[in-house]
């Protein structure tokens, strides 16, 4: 299925930063438009497990950057 990735990472992105009380920035450097081929499930369960990931294990008070093009 085509997939606007920009709008879904943002999304994604937002909703992970909700659930944190960590000091972390993310800085987003994605590509517009970012338009691709792919599962949406699969797509946003693989994105929202990175974005997780990155504030889990980043030192505290340290920006997180994610880029995608």
């Amino acid at each position: 299925q085509e997939l606007n990735m920009n709008a879904l990472i943002h999304e994604v992105v937002d909703r992970v930063n909700a659930s944190y009380h960590h000091n972390h920035k993310c800085d987003l450097s994605i590509a517009d438009p970012l338009i691709k081929h792919v599962d949406p499930m699969m797509s946003e369960s693989i994105i929202t497990n990175l974005v997780d990931n990155a504030h889990t294990y980043a030192v505290a008070d340290t920006p997180i950057e994610i880029v995608a093009n």
